[in-house]
């Protein structure tokens, strides 16, 4: 992390559990906020900043082996997820993904109309678009047949 984007406060609220440490799985629990990382149960997807309360950062529980692997761009990795889906419930997962700014809607939408989604390994680099003008053919009336567009 570059020091530009260093955080100095955590994104996200670490809280313990105010009774039992081990509480049931899916049960509301009381729980206790606190800050300090070595006594913390849970992190939750709630934003530290309380001023934000509608805002989260996704935490989630996945129950398959995943790969998170860096990718080209600073900030951008590639997440393998070693469980089988259908194609429908591949572009179900790219669709929700993008509507909330996790994925670009152009990724989902591209991998959607090649019937599967694709990631470059890390040793290859994504190609730099030439965004050059182009020349533009004359349109000169006046112009030799031989080079007249229309000719």
């Amino acid at each position: 992390m570059t020091d530009n984007h260093r955080r100095t406060k955590p994104r996200r609220i670490f809280r313990k559990f105010a009774n039992d440490p081990n509480p049931p799985y899916g049960e509301d629990v009381p729980v206790q906020p606190l800050v300090k990382v070595g006594h913390i149960d849970i992190v939750t997807s709630e934003a530290a900043d309380r001023s934000q309360r509608d805002v989260h950062y996704p935490v989630i529980d996945i129950d398959h082996p995943v790969w998170v692997v860096p990718s080209n761009g600073p900030h951008k990795y590639a997440l393998y997820i070693d469980h089988p889906v259908s194609a429908e419930g591949l572009f179900e997962i790219l669709d929700v993904l993008a509507k909330w700014g996790i994925v670009e809607v152009g990724y989902a939408d591209a991998s959607r109309s090649r019937g599967y989604s694709a990631v470059r390994p890390p040793w290859v680099d994504k190609p730099v678009k030439d965004f050059a003008p182009k020349p533009v053919p004359t349109t000169d009336p006046w112009a030799e047949p031989a080079t007249h567009p229309r000719f």
